[in-house]
């Protein structure tokens, strides 16, 4: 959240138009669509891998904007909205399969309202923080390289506490031996 917020920022200090800026950032939202979209490859590869590309996705992201330094590199704009849109569409969407994998039960609405609880506060420190940085500082390079091993940390974390496996849904599965052969 820390750059979804000041994205747009970021590119105007670097001399690009809030319009270009805006419209340029405006992928971000298709592209996090779309990764939402391809959820269900969590379902074939697993969360920890899921996880893994999403994360690898919003990080190199983030590292193409901080290489962005004027307004004639608005492809850098673009590619970065594409790549952290995907991932981050793909990270979120598999986060709540990979709780209901490890959590499944009773508990699960609470634990799920616990973590989006959590997630509420960091939303709300991480962009406040990225702007005092700013402030201080008058760039937003710091903030965005918390940003980048905030989320490494998240999807370390994740490859840790993954569930290692998909939980099986009822009607979905394929039985072994209830084809006929010849059939």
């Amino acid at each position: 959240m820390t750059v979804v917020t000041h994205q747009i920022r970021f590119a105007v200090d670097i001399g690009f138009s809030k319009m270009i800026a805006a419209s340029a950032f405006g992928l971000y939202g298709i592209a996090n669509v779309v990764g939402h979209a391809l959820g269900f490859i969590s379902d074939r590869l697993g969360r920890e891998f899921t996880c893994a590309i999403g994360g690898i996705g919003v990080i190199f992201a983030v590292l193409i904007l901080l290489q962005v330094e004027k307004a004639d590199q608005v492809w850098m704009l673009y590619l970065y909205s594409m790549l952290f849109g995907l991932g981050m569409g793909l990270i979120a969407v598999m986060c709540y399969a990979a709780l209901a994998d490890v959590f499944y039960g009773k508990h699960l609405g609470s634990i799920t309202g616990l973590v989006i609880t959590s997630l509420g506060i960091g939303f709300a420190i991480g962009p406040w923080l990225a702007g005092y940085i700013h402030d201080v500082s008058g760039s937003y390079h710091v903030a965005f390289v918390i940003a980048i091993l905030a989320i490494s940390f998240a999807c370390i974390w994740f490859w840790i506490a993954a569930p290692r496996k998909v939980r099986l849904v009822a009607g979905k599965v394929r039985r072994s031996g209830s084809r006929k052969k010849g059939a």
